[in-house]
């Protein structure tokens, strides 16, 4: 095996020691259990989510799969979005954590708005997707985010607004979420560690270029 081999594995093995410390935070993240189990549902100060279930649905566009479905907008009409969502509380240790979630709305004819989904750790938006208005299609998308936390318990919400009013004869569009994951990537390394790993790396590199260079014979005068 040549040097830059060895030094390939070798990195490649720090970063899959590293992956391989990834754990699954969220309970219940694909609603596997038909309900909203381990979620707790809410709602804004005027907001609705209408009916919220757990259908199969066709979320990312590769099949039908269990997704909460909401229906939000607002109770009386006023200025700014309103609706709700879910939240549970996630138990993390300090280091870097990873989320992401699938996401579709839909509604058979034009909507001015098909929902504005938001991901917040703590109560501070993470990201957003504003899936625009609705025009008999499907739109998908995915929220994702990655930061870094210190242990404790923390709250992980997913919120769903619109500007408009909700209502109960099918004009207010469907939001769907599901594949909700948060995973602990793990225990952010010093800098004085990475230095190692990767000294240790060239350095098993060296030691594979030294013992393949052919020894010299050298000639002594007679």
């Amino acid at each position: 095996m040549n040097p830059r081999s060895i030094l390939l594995a070798a990195g490649g093995a720090l970063l899959g020691v590293h992956a391989a410390n990834a754990v699954e935070l969220v309970q219940n993240g694909r609603f596997a259990s038909g309900n909203f189990a381990d979620w707790v549902l809410f709602t804004t100060a005027n907001g609705t989510t209408g009916n919220p279930s757990v259908v199969s649905y066709d979320v990312t566009g590769a099949g039908a799969q269990n997704a909460a479905k909401f229906d939000v907008g607002q109770n009386t009409f006023r200025t700014g979005q309103q609706g709700g969502g879910l939240y549970q509380y996630v138990a993390t240790s300090a280091g870097l954590i990873d989320f992401s979630a699938s996401l579709a709305s839909y509604r058979s004819t034009g909507n001015l708005s098909g929902g504005v989904f938001e991901a917040l750790l703590d109560d501070v938006v993470m990201a957003t997707w504003d899936s625009g208005p609705t025009d008999g299609t499907i739109r998908r998308d995915t929220l994702t985010f990655a930061t870094s936390t210190t242990a404790g318990s923390h709250k992980l919400e997913i919120l769903i607004t619109r500007p408009w009013l909700a209502c109960d004869d099918g004009c207010t569009p469907n939001e769907y979420v599901t594949n909700v994951s948060l995973t602990q990537v793990g225990d952010v390394p010093e800098l004085s560690t990475w230095a190692m790993m990767l000294l240790g790396s060239c350095g098993l590199g060296f030691f594979a270029y030294r013992r393949k260079v052919p020894g010299t014979i050298q000639s002594h005068p007679q």
